[in-house]
């Protein structure tokens, strides 16, 4: 009987730890990459052949947002947007440094009815998201591989607390 009391007690105390864990680790439901550019006002130069009208539907998106992104286009920024053949294996690119960055979006891949929410989602990485594929959300962030990429075009406010938490108010990184 004592031993029966003691192994359910136990099993009670490592349930609570599994549970608590289990929350603990998912403090926050935004994943940030520790990269991205430095400041959330970018001017970007759009050369897209394909897709190239999806762009502003994607800086809309972000600049609507209750987020401290703001988005320009330029003709002659360090920051560009382009759309070719990579493979068949990426939605889009990218190459991101604190002072400068590149987007690519797959012009096999995407259709007219994904390009926006691949774009949208790789400017998420510029502003320091990270890919976000917990499945425990009630919430499927724009920066999910797993989103339905016909319908999810726009940030989140899963996607839009990970930007703010990286940028103070005037937009520059904490």
């Amino acid at each position: 009987m004592k031993k029966s009391k003691k192994y359910l007690s136990i099993i009670l105390l490592s349930c609570l730890f599994l549970c608590t864990t289990q929350f603990t680790v998912y403090a926050t439901d935004y994943v940030l990459s520790g990269g991205g550019y430095y400041t959330s006002r970018v001017t970007i130069t759009n050369n897209m052949l394909t897709f190239s009208s999806y762009f502003s539907p994607a800086q809309s998106a972000w600049n609507n947002a209750t987020s401290r992104v703001n988005i320009t286009t330029g003709l002659w920024s360090n920051n560009t947007i382009d759309s070719y053949d990579i493979s068949d294996s990426y939605w889009g690119l990218n190459g991101i440094s604190s002072t400068s960055f590149y987007i690519v979006i797959n012009s096999v891949k995407n259709t007219s009815s994904t390009a926006q929410s691949v774009i949208v989602h790789e400017l998420g990485h510029v502003f320091n998201l990270a890919d976000n594929n917990n499945i425990l959300l009630a919430t499927v962030p724009i920066m999910s591989n797993y989103r339905d990429r016909t319908v999810v075009k726009t940030p989140t406010s899963i996607d839009i607390a990970g930007v703010n938490a990286s940028y103070n108010i005037s937009g520059n990184k904490y």
